[in-house]
């Protein structure tokens, strides 16, 4: 917990490029809740904002000479945004200062940040980027996707070609971080950022992790609760017994002789009586009787599953997040009638699952892994014709790229 380190940037008004209107309330709130819920310090979570009048608290002013010092020490998630650029094989993150014509000393190398990571078994190791290129190119290469990977760093990147999308992985990632708490690792985090965020062409998200294992391990530290007083337990006072003397009680004398009851020998009216009050019950009875039948029907394997059970059940294939799981969903989402009412919703759920898919084929190209590219794209189904063209686009180009590839 002492070493842990959470570094937050977001960069509004930058000198030498456009203004960018982001989510500095988000920063702010993102803030509390690593200081005041999971009980960091001001030195381990640290705040990079041009913003302050929207907080309470402590900001760093984000240019490169303030950035560079504080990545110094080993951080173990870092979120980022604002600029990106790619330049002479390149890619730089832009503080508030940078001057686009003089990358190399005034913008922060993304290859040089990630060697500031220590990678352990105990710690994660995150960087999360939210991107406006300020050039319109994709500003992060696919050999920096490839050499945090190699350094077992897990990373998400999210490409903003329009201004009004800046800002939505910020909101999206303090709610998985309230809702999750300290259980949340990057497998939640994928799905739950999946989701929530928009899933067009122009904003790309790629998420990419080392190893399976890093994908369960938890980004968050356990909370910091308040140390508990001792508990004060009173010496009792020396107690003096004086015993009593008691006197014993005598035997209970034998009840007379037993009372013998016969329902002849009450009134005619206690009779009716009792009668009135057993119908009500037995009617009851009976009644319950058939409505736990009825139920035991309805829930045997014979009898059809209801659209929202299998709409249920199509999301605990999503546990791997893997293309073939989003698939497997795919098929249970197709059993249910287009009478039902969660057609609609299913339909939707169709369409996002297949450009999940999409997206993860994407982010193993991305990183140079032609072959499992092409295995995810194929899976996009046919009847999503926009996504399941680009998925064949795709295919072919990957394709193309595998017979480049020099024989070993």
């Amino acid at each position: 917990m002492e070493n842990y380190r959470f570094i937050t940037i977001g960069i509004g008004h930058y000198r030498f490029l456009p203004h960018l209107d982001g989510a500095e309330a988000t920063f702010w709130s993102l803030q509390r809740f690593l200081r005041n819920d999971l009980g960091l310090s001001e030195k381990q979570a640290l705040l990079f904002t041009d913003n302050t009048k929207l907080g309470q608290g402590k900001a760093i002013y984000p240019n490169r000479h303030n950035l560079l010092k504080s990545t110094s020490k080993v951080p173990n998630i870092i979120y980022f945004q604002g600029y990106g650029s790619h330049s002479n094989g390149q890619s730089y993150l832009l503080p508030i200062d940078a001057d686009p014509q003089n990358l190399d000393n005034t913008a922060l190398n993304l290859r040089s940040l990630l060697e500031k990571f220590e990678v352990s078994n105990n710690s994660p190791a995150l960087l999360i980027l939210d991107l406006i290129s300020s050039e319109g190119s994709n500003p992060v290469s696919g050999q920096t996707l490839l050499e945090a990977r190699q350094r077992g760093i897990s990373l998400i990147v999210r490409f903003n070609q329009f201004q009004e999308n800046l800002g939505e992985l910020a909101s999206a990632l303090g709610d998985a971080f309230h809702y999750y708490q300290d259980a949340l690792n990057l497998d939640l985090l994928e799905f739950f950022l999946r989701d929530r965020l928009d899933h067009r062409e122009e904003n790309p998200l790629i998420i990419l992790s080392p190893n399976i294992s890093s994908r369960q391990q938890a980004l968050l530290p356990r909370k910091l609760n308040a140390p508990i007083p001792p508990l004060r337990i009173p010496q009792p006072r020396p107690v003096t017994l004086r015993p009593k003397p008691v006197a014993l009680r005598s035997r209970p004398q034998p009840l007379g002789k037993p009372i013998n009851f016969s329902f002849r020998d009450l009134p005619r009216s206690l009779k009716l009586g009792v009668i009135f009050l057993t119908i009500p019950l037995v009617l009851f009875a009976i009644a319950l009787f058939t409505l736990r039948s009825s139920r035991k029907l309805a829930q045997s394997p014979s009898s059809p599953k209801p659209d929202q059970t299998i709409f249920e059940e199509a999301k605990i294939h999503l546990k791997r997040h893997q293309a073939s799981d989003f698939i497997r969903a795919i098929g249970e989402l197709r059993k249910i009638s287009p009478q039902s009412p969660v057609y609609p919703e299913a339909q939707t759920r169709i369409t996002f699952w297949s450009q999940t898919i999409l997206e993860i084929a994407q982010g193993r190209a991305e990183v140079g892994n032609w072959q499992d590219a092409i295995a995810a794209a194929k899976l996009v189904p046919r009847d999503q014709s926009s996504i399941y063209a680009i998925a064949q686009q795709g295919i072919r180009d990957w394709q193309e790229k595998l017979t480049q590839l020099p024989d070993l």
